[in-house]
């Protein structure tokens, strides 16, 4: 029968009555003076049984519940059985220091009130430990791993062992106590080592909130502390714990023993994890803040039109990311005209009157970069404005915004503090002022045509946000001639190439396909675009800007969503360079009149979360000699079909080449655009086709 379709209230019934009739048996027992006998073990064993299963039942015949480990709902009722468990076992605590005080144990032989105070202890004692299993079960099943569930197998199993070791030895006294005790100290030695592998595992709580980690932080150290107190005690044997528990039932101690180990070790790695992650918790919390932003916006801007809707959102998120006091944006007509729109945590007036002389507006048309200032009341560019109005304000931040190469607006977000904002609060609005530009032009677009067909409109708007992100043109590298095209499918897809320099100045080649179609795979293009900028200036080799994109991605995407990337690094001018790829198609290398495919491993971006993803990726390093070719595309160029449904796929690459030899970047490109038509033969392409070529030859001009 299944666990879960048992009655609650007969199982409690059971517990009652078995407990009733425990008493009276015991009151018997106690009275003719038998309760040393065989017969009282035996008579404990089976009332303690009857007493025992229903309450497992009670606790775990909803296990196999499945809780998001990632959600409010998860947090909320682990703190919420947490604290349970702190209190429960205090209780044991409190408890066990009033009967050691008032000699509990001395009286227990002889009184039977007093061995019924000791049996509620004991019992009691044995529902806190039921339901401190039943919590570290749920959360480590939680997980449903193959392993987890495997060693809390074996878990289970030995606690059984050391229940019954325990019931035969009250039985049998005679029983060959050497052999149980050594077989006992290698099984107690071989479950510990579980215990330490099921109880490895807690990243998770590295995204917890600082607040909620030092709750965390002292409810484990409180549990830690008194558990072992109580486990002390317990393997004394001779304190009133230890006797209630031997008093009640043979195998209650072990029970409890093994259930308090367990538990000890569980919290003590709690404990250690949340103490190593502590240091970290700002940096994780902005991290999680400023990914969860992005999400939020790319939703946002995938479900709705309403412009004013859209304003507000990006206000709301910028303020959100920075932690700023108020915000708003300013908008650019093609007539010259500005609107403040999505003021927030302020008013419109307080605005006008701040910049009743249009000091401000001016700057913000001037500024084609992100505008810092530290100190409204210092900086001269803006301390003649009235800040009266806004007494609050210290510092302030404005990110412009740019639409087809036009600034169409400014995002302005005050801060309460002098120097308030750091470098990390201009680039994450840096990051996604691009994104929040093309939002902005998309929605005034799907509005002005709304009447159109809904997916022409989408159609139009996600080629429109492509073709903007991909640069107009590719600076010079001396000694390397690079050319790149991109060929727009009729549903577009996500495809982006571009060229922007580390932090050791080097140049960097990165070519990207996100996954699916239309606008959700052009907004992740745009967030993409956004982070490499962004990070590349943090980076120094291909491996480690790939390994910096998914750390700062994944869990923003959607879990359906991925990105393929290759990162091609130009580290000298004699033809010296790496190249790493997440999953992307392999570069075909011309190498000594030779083509050859190199593949590094790797994963897509997206997919596994920074330990895995960091594993998987690999950098190689390749060496170009003279008029040597590297070829980089995405998929939709190898599986170009014809009228057959037939795959273009590499061999015509490798041939084009192979049959170059003083051919510049120029003629492959075209030699390319030719293989495409001719091989197409007028089908529409399923993908978009984008392509960069990289090719060494020392007689390249470099301006």
């Amino acid at each position: 029968m299944n666990l879960k379709q048992i009655n609650k209230t007969v199982l409690i019934t059971i517990v009652l009555g078995t407990l009733l009739l425990r008493f009276a048996g015991d009151s018997v027992l106690f009275i003719i003076d038998k309760l040393d006998t065989n017969a009282a073990v035996i008579w404990k064993v089976i009332t303690s049984l009857f007493f025992i299963i229903p309450i497992y039942v009670i606790f775990f015949r909803g296990l196999n519940l499945r809780i998001s480990r990632y959600s409010d709902e998860a947090e909320k009722i682990y703190f919420i059985q947490l604290n349970r468990i702190s209190l429960f076992t205090f209780i044991i605590f409190i408890l066990y220091l009033i009967l050691h005080y008032i000699k509990l144990k001395t009286l227990i032989t002889g009184n039977l009130f007093a061995l019924f105070v000791s049996e509620i202890f004991a019992i009691y004692s044995i529902i806190v430990s039921l339901y401190l299993l039943y919590f570290i079960w749920l959360w480590l099943l939680n997980r449903r791993h193959k392993k987890t569930v495997f060693q809390l197998v074996i878990l289970r199993n030995g606690l059984f062992y050391f229940i019954i070791v325990e019931v035969l030895i009250t039985l049998f006294p005679d029983l060959n106590k050497p052999v149980v005790t050594i077989v006992s100290t290698l099984m107690a030695v071989f479950i510990a080592l579980i215990m330490l592998l099921t109880v490895r595992k807690n990243q998770w709580l590295a995204l917890l909130p600082k607040p909620e980690k030092i709750k965390l932080l002292w409810l484990s150290l409180f549990i830690v502390l008194v558990n072992s107190f109580i486990a002390y005690s317990i393997y004394l044997r001779d304190t009133i714990l230890g006797i209630s528990l031997l008093t009640f039932a043979p195998g209650a101690v072990s029970f409890v023993m093994v259930v308090l180990g367990f538990s000890i070790i569980y919290f003590f790695r709690i404990l250690v994890t949340v103490l190593a992650s502590i240091p970290t918790s700002y940096i994780i919390e902005r991290k999680i803040r400023e990914l969860s932003s992005l999400r939020e916006l790319n939703k946002v801007v995938s479900e709705t039109i309403e412009m004013n809707l859209l304003l507000d959102t990006v206000v709301r998120l910028a303020l959100k990311s920075t932690k700023g006091l108020a915000g708003w944006i300013e908008l650019y007509s093609k007539d010259g005209k500005t609107t403040v729109s999505a003021v927030q945590n302020l008013s419109e007036e307080q605005i006008n009157i701040l910049d009743r002389t249009s000091e401000l507006e001016i700057l913000f048309k001037s500024s084609e970069k992100p505008l810092v200032i530290d100190s409204v009341y210092e900086d001269k560019a803006v301390s003649s404005l009235n800040w009266a109005v806004i007494p609050a304000a210290r510092a302030m931040l404005a990110v412009p915004l740019y639409s087809s190469g036009e600034k169409i607006g400014t995002l302005c977000v005050l801060c309460t503090d002098e120097y308030g904002f750091d470098d990390d609060d201009v680039k994450i609005l840096s990051a996604f002022s691009d994104n929040v530009s093309i939002a902005i032009e998309n929605a005034r677009l799907v509005k002005d045509s709304i009447e159109k067909e809904r997916y022409m409109q989408e159609l139009m708007l996600a080629r429109n946000m492509t073709e903007k992100l991909l640069p107009r043109k590719l600076p010079s590298i001396k000694n390397y001639s690079v050319r790149a095209f991109s060929l727009p499918a009729e549903e577009v897809g996500g495809d982006y190439y571009d060229i922007v320099k580390l932090k050791n100045g080097k140049p960097c080649i990165i070519i990207a396909d996100v996954s699916g179609k239309g606008m959700s795979a052009a907004f992740y293009m745009a967030q993409l675009k956004g982070v490499v900028l962004s990070l590349a200036r943090e980076s120094t080799g291909a491996g480690e800007l790939l390994k910096r994109i998914n750390s700062t991605l994944f869990r923003a995407i959607e879990r359906q969503m991925y990105i393929t990337m290759s990162a091609f690094v130009i580290d000298n001018d004699y033809g010296k360079v790496t190249f790493a790829r997440a999953g992307h198609m392999p570069g075909l290398f011309k190498n000594n009149g030779e083509v050859r495919e190199i593949v590094p491993k790797g994963i897509g971006v997206g997919l596994a979360n920074n330990e895995t993803f960091d594993f998987h990726i690999e950098e190689i390093e390749l060496h170009f000699n003279e008029e040597d070719v590297f070829l980089l595309f995405t998929d939709g160029l190898n599986e170009l079909k014809n009228h057959n449904r037939d795959d273009l796929g590499i061999i015509p690459l490798v041939k084009i080449l192979k049959q170059s030899s003083q051919e510049d970047t120029q003629t492959l490109e075209r030699k390319i655009h030719e293989l495409i038509r001719e091989f197409s033969e007028g089908e529409s392409q399923s993908d978009d086709i984008t392509v960069v070529i990289v090719k060494y030859s020392k007689d390249i001009n470099f301006n």
